[in-house]
């Protein structure tokens, strides 16, 4: 579930090293527009994430067949 996936980004991020990466991935169809713009995270951690993380979107359902085959990392800036 997307809300999971948040908390948990909005929980563990915080323990990653200088140069860690932080993956979501299997994100379901209902939430892939929420994580493209950020608007699943609540506004004040849309802004910390824009300053402290580069974020990159796999987009493999087409080359999977599988519909929740999309995927979400965070590097830190």
């Amino acid at each position: 579930m997307g809300e999971h996936q948040v908390f948990s980004f909005i929980h563990l991020n915080k323990h990653l090293s200088d140069i860690g990466i932080y993956v979501i991935e299997d994100v379901q169809p209902p939430h892939i527009n929420g994580f493209k713009d950020l608007s699943i995270f609540p506004a004040d951690f849309k802004e910390y994430i824009n300053k402290n993380f580069n974020v990159e979107y796999f987009d493999t359902r087409n080359t999977t067949g599988r519909s929740d085959d999309f995927i979400v990392s965070f590097t830190k800036k």
